[in-house]
């Protein structure tokens, strides 16, 4: 075995530093030196074995007899993804189209019906992804969009943000337009009136029609009430 000299020996680990510098100097320089930091969007946000992270008042059922082909829980709660999207938009004044099928059929039996199906998301739309699912989209931001759906299956109900580009959550293949009035979460339109009794009545507007709340709480003479948001 041939032995290698002092004098060599400081020269070799002189190279080996080095090389380790040049290595790292590399891995920097890819940006794999560091560990990645986590990204604004692309994320689920909410995840509820029950109803937590949908909206409306979802309980798992809908008008339009989706709920009759969920799956269900080992809680007991029914899931469906269709179930989900036919109570929201169904909220937001829209009649029943007809069988829109599963979810993978949905964006191709909705232009059938002559509803506009494109690529360009609107806050109370249907995402729609070809392999089988679909969501409602609460938000439209810049470079994102808010969903919320239930799973047929998982048995689960979620919120998700997410951003063209990303494995997951995927961005939708469609958005379907059904149309209605989609209300944000949380901000509901009122108008109110003082009636000859002199009570103060209120109506809020439900997507469709004007709802008499027939508060009847009285008001002082002379004042007049205006349209507010809450």
């Amino acid at each position: 075995m041939s032995q290698i000299g002092e004098g060599s020996a400081l020269r070799f680990g002189r190279a080996w530093r080095l090389c380790v510098v040049v290595v790292a100097y590399e891995i920097a320089s890819l940006g794999l030196a560091e560990a990645p930091t986590a990204r604004t969007n692309g994320t689920m946000t909410c995840t509820s074995s029950a109803y937590a992270c949908t909206g409306g008042g979802y309980v798992g059922t809908d008008p339009w007899g989706y709920s009759n082909y969920s799956s269900v829980g080992a809680n007991g709660t029914k899931h469906n993804c269709t179930s989900n999207a036919a109570f929201r938009i169904a909220q937001n004044g829209v009649g029943n189209p007809g069988n829109l099928g599963d979810a993978s059929t949905w964006a191709m039996r909705a232009r059938s019906y002559g509803i506009t199906v494109d690529g360009t998301p609107q806050v109370g739309d249907i995402a729609q992804w070809n392999s089988g699912h679909v969501a409602y989209v609460d938000e439209v931001g810049n470079g994102f969009i808010v969903t919320s759906d239930d799973d047929y299956g998982y048995n689960n109900t979620s919120r998700k943000t997410i951003s063209p580009g990303e494995s997951y959550p995927a961005w939708p293949d469609n958005f379907i337009h059904f149309g209605g009035i989609a209300t944000p979460r949380g901000l509901y339109e009122f108008t109110s009136w003082v009636d000859t009794a002199g009570s103060l009545r209120l109506s809020h507007w439900t997507g469709t029609v004007w709802q008499n709340d027939n508060f009847g709480v009285a008001v002082a003479p002379g004042t007049s009430p205006s349209s507010f948001l809450q």
